[in-house]
């Protein structure tokens, strides 16, 4: 195929080979028609899509044909340790050198594989990628958002950048949305699988310092765990229970109604658990402004019964925590807790004189709701 075809189809063309470079040949012809390509590549201008460095990378020219390398000429059966391919190796260490925007476009796609990188050829990651990631964050912000479209870990990663985790794990207020939650996780992943590879101090550390909307991703992060279907019901005992004694060192001023909400909904989603977590988390629990998904949660629960009748006084007593500080200015809000109450009592009517239902049913009078004006027909 004539280069100049090649060049105007780079896109549709990088796509197939990486599907199946069968037919091009050997790597020497793969290494052949990455030459070609890279020499109109590096000349093409970098166009303006926001802060998304990896989708900048991901739609160049040059971010393309590293990509197509990459997995071409990636080992079949890749072993830790097993070096890059010196053809491989010798391309990205030409664009690594060059100090151009179309050239961080390449070494943004690097920066989204450096995990497995590490793993096959950690000497050589260790020497020309990591230097990316230790320049300060305003220069090497575009290198953090790449790594952070996949975010993988592994413990030999964490071990060799740990430095580089930690100091960017406390700038996440420079980056925005996806990539500041992605970024945010991680901590909760590292404190989760990979304890024994980053000092438990720094992840103290970093939670008591972070912004308080890293702390609701963290918590969130730790709620999604438990409720995925892979997770086996050890898991909170094993791992995520440790983890908040461990770490969760955050008082007072640290704490917010969304991360109060978080804590409550791994309370209320735990089942026959129920007393326990709540036995648990009581102390990390405070008033919310917004009660509508925690008030579903709460009474499909109480519809399903996954909340044992013995466990319905303190699920009364999570009920009067959330509402009894609230600044909700919702009457919908109000009347959900009311729906709640009023199920939770017809299900189990020997509480009503318990001191939490008491003291949610005189906040409840005050903005307007009855007894029973929560029940459904």
């Amino acid at each position: 195929m004539p280069v100049f075809v090649l060049a105007e189809n780079y896109s549709t063309y990088c796509s197939y080979i990486q599907r199946d470079h069968s037919h091009v040949g050997d790597s020497i012809k793969l290494i052949q028609i990455y030459d070609k390509l890279y020499r109109f590549a590096v000349k093409k201008s970098v166009f303006d899509s926001g802060d998304d460095s990896f989708g900048k990378a991901i739609n160049h020219p040059l971010g393309q044909i590293v990509e197509m390398l990459i997995v071409s000429l990636w080992p079949d059966k890749p072993t830790r340790g097993g070096l890059l391919p010196e053809d491989l190796k010798k391309r990205l260490d030409a664009i690594l050198c060059e100090d151009s925007e179309s050239s961080m476009m390449g070494k943004c796609i690097m920066a989204s594989k450096v995990v497995p990188l590490h793993y096959l050829d950690n000497v050589w990651v260790n020497s020309q990628l990591r230097p990316l990631f230790a320049e300060p964050i305003e220069t090497s912000i575009g290198i953090w958002i790449s790594y952070l479209y996949s975010g993988r870990l592994s413990p030999d990663f964490i071990s060799d950048f740990s430095e580089e985790l930690f100091a960017v794990l406390n700038k996440g207020d420079n980056f925005q949305d996806t990539a500041q939650n992605k970024l945010y996780q991680i901590i909760a992943i590292i404190g989760l699988d990979y304890s024994e590879s980053f000092p438990e101090e720094k992840i103290q550390n970093i939670l008591a310092t972070c912004p308080i909307e890293a702390l609701f991703h963290v918590v969130n992060y730790l709620r999604r765990r438990l409720d995925h279907p892979s997770t086996g019901s050890e898991a909170w005992d094993e791992y995520v229970w440790p983890f908040i004694e461990r770490y969760w060192t955050i008082t007072g001023d640290r704490y917010s109604s969304r991360i109060s909400g978080e804590f409550a909904k791994i309370i209320i989603g735990s089942g026959t658990e129920f007393s326990n977590r709540f036995q648990n988390l009581i102390t990390y629990l405070g008033s919310m402004d917004e009660y509508y998904g925690l008030c579903i949660s709460i009474l499909k629960a109480v519809d399903e019964e996954s909340i044992a009748l013995k466990d319905f006084p303190e699920l009364l007593d999570l009920l009067e925590i959330l509402v009894k500080d609230s600044s909700s200015t919702s009457s919908y809000d109000y009347k959900l807790v009311r729906e709640c109450t009023d199920k939770i009592i017809v299900k189990n009517p020997r509480i009503k004189e318990r001191s939490s239902y008491l003291n949610i049913n005189e906040i409840l009078l005050k903005k307007g709701f009855n007894v029973g004006d929560g029940l459904k027909p």
